[in-house]
């Protein structure tokens, strides 16, 4: 990678042992361990997409939730800017960095409150890092906002419930940008909405990315949709990072056997067609009905 790193993923590592219940405790059981994530490391170039793809429980979400700091790693480091994010003495270091980090949650209907006017929404992370605190400026800011995320800046007076999917991740999308952040961590921000509307998120998160420099990590376990919207892949197997490199690369010339068959699983739009079209020319004749 020629670019500078925005971020670096240094030998990240999760394990998480089971909690120990009374009658666990009483029968002096062991607690049980399991590795969610081991010894991954890559980097992201600033105003550059990294996907990690792989299965559910692969692992990916573990690491998004490190990355971003809302869970600490059982070993290695994750440095944004060159400041690492985790260890003992870095709550002053990491002061710097918490407007520029963000989260885009895959459940739309989930990651806002259903409480609050959309205006509250959107301008809670200006005014939890005191980043302005003139009520006009705000609300100013808020339309701004929603204006480039494709929505009205009247929709500030709105609820959640009153919009769809889409409309509801735009408004995700722009509280993300409201701490003027640089870097975004997408944990499968399409998965729960329709096709179309993926693609319109979809291109609205690379027109946001042209036009403001953003960087993302980008988890999903669609390699249709990572191929599209990455500049590299890593792919995540059972924790471990087993390849990684350019969409191109990892598309046409596979390395690993889970990577071969993530692309196998991917639909064939031609061959699909090709069936549906075979299918049409063999349904069988009507029988003509015979009495005895």
């Amino acid at each position: 990678m020629t670019e500078a790193a925005l971020v670096r993923v240094e030998g990240l590592s999760k394990t998480f042992t089971n909690r120990q219940g009374l009658l666990g405790y009483v029968l002096r059981q062991k607690r049980r361990s399991s590795e969610a994530v081991k010894n991954v490391s890559f980097s992201i170039a600033k105003g550059k997409t990294f996907a990690l793809v792989g299965e559910s429980g692969s692992g990916k979400s573990t690491i998004a939730r490190m990355v971003v700091g809302l869970l600490p790693p059982s070993g290695g480091n994750v440095l944004i800017d060159g400041i690492a994010m985790h260890g003992a003495d870095l709550a002053h270091a990491r002061q710097g960095l918490t407007h520029r980090i963000q989260m885009v949650f895959q459940d739309p209907y989930a990651s806002l409150n259903p409480r609050w006017r959309v205006d509250a929404i959107v301008s809670e992370p200006i005014l939890a890092l005191r980043r302005e605190t003139n009520r006009q400026a705000i609300a100013q800011r808020v339309a701004e906002l929603l204006t480039l995320v494709g929505l009205h800046p009247a929709d500030a007076q709105k609820y959640p419930h009153e919009f769809s999917g889409g409309q509801r991740q735009r408004i995700a999308i722009a509280r993300a940008l409201a701490s003027d952040a640089d870097f975004i961590v997408c944990d499968e921000p399409t998965s729960a909405l329709d096709v179309s509307v993926q693609a319109q998120i979809l291109n609205l998160m690379r027109d946001l990315q042209d036009r403001l420099g953003l960087t993302y990590l980008f988890i999903s376990h669609n390699l249709a949709v990572v191929r599209y919207v990455a500049d590299e892949i890593g792919v995540l197997y059972k924790g471990e990072l087993v390849e990684r490199g350019d969409g191109a690369a990892i598309f046409d010339h596979p390395q690993h056997a889970y990577t071969r068959q993530l692309i196998a699983a991917v639909p064939n739009v031609d061959a699909l067609r090709r069936e549906a079209a075979t299918l049409a020319d063999d349904r069988p004749t009507r029988a003509r009905a015979e009495f005895p």
